[in-house]
């Protein structure tokens, strides 16, 4: 898949949309909401599906966070999207924030109100800075809310469908290794380490350990996937049966 110049930001729609947010914290029970650009795989590329942070900001760039509170909102983005943050979204409603000196856990350490509640997609961060978060609140005698739901997939009317990029196998003279090889191996290594099973939860791993690829997400050619591999050798992997043809659904 070849890189894309269309013009996907849509700046003018997100004063209605943060809006729109904001009217859900207190039926929630928080007082902020975070929107990183991320999906639940936490790839480098995320499916039009999970494009959550352009949807709600504006902002089309591959890295950055937004911070919306009640009064504020402020979208966190490195050095090299400084630049294209200003011309993507509303000055008015978002400020800018810097991701690498003061990404959002140090800001609200410094900056957040006394016993603030923010609420998260727990699918959307990984435990590292689900712990950053946490320490910072407690500083602030604040809370984390993990939230059974997105709340801006309720508002995102017309949310692209979820990928269903076919998946293919990898033949044995690019992959090197039998499939069933590597699952052995790996099975091995857990019985060594008195452990009874692996969760495989990066797809570009699994697509590895599976000798499959998939066309989910531009520019990598895995299936957004995980799997399990037990130390008995046993092995489960975890995707939509509709990416799956006769052949790969056999071999798998």
């Amino acid at each position: 898949m070849f890189q894309s110049f269309e013009v996907t930001s849509t700046p003018q729609f997100g004063r209605d949309r943060v809006s729109a947010l904001r009217a859900s914290f207190d039926s929630l029970g928080i007082d902020a909401f975070l929107v990183p650009r991320a999906d639940e795989f936490n790839g480098e590329y995320v499916p039009a599906c999970s494009e959550r942070l352009a949807w709600l900001t504006g902002f089309t760039g591959s890295a950055g966070i937004a911070l919306i509170l009640r009064t504020q909102a402020i979208v966190f983005v490195d050095g090299r999207y400084v630049t294209q943050l200003a011309e993507q979204v509303d000055g008015s409603v978002f400020s800018g924030g810097d991701l690498v000196n003061e990404p959002p856990h140090v800001w609200l350490a410094a900056n957040g109100a006394k016993g603030l509640r923010l609420g998260i997609d727990p699918w959307l961060h990984a435990g590292a800075e689900v712990r950053r978060l946490e320490r910072a609140l407690s500083e602030i005698g604040g809370t984390l809310v993990f939230l059974p739901h997105n709340p801006l997939d309720r508002h995102w009317a017309d949310r692209p469908a979820e990928p269903l990029g076919a998946v293919s196998i990898q033949n044995v003279a690019q992959a090197g290794v039998l499939a069933r090889e590597k699952i052995a191996t790996i099975a091995a290594d857990l019985s060594k380490k008195n452990l009874a099973a692996v969760l495989i939860a990066d797809p570009s791993s699994v697509a590895w350990t599976f000798n499959i690829r998939g066309a989910d997400v531009p520019h990598t050619p895995h299936p957004l996937a995980r799997a399990i591999v037990h130390a008995d050798g046993r092995a489960e992997i975890f995707l939509d049966k509709r990416k799956t043809g006769i052949e790969p659904e056999a071999y798998l």
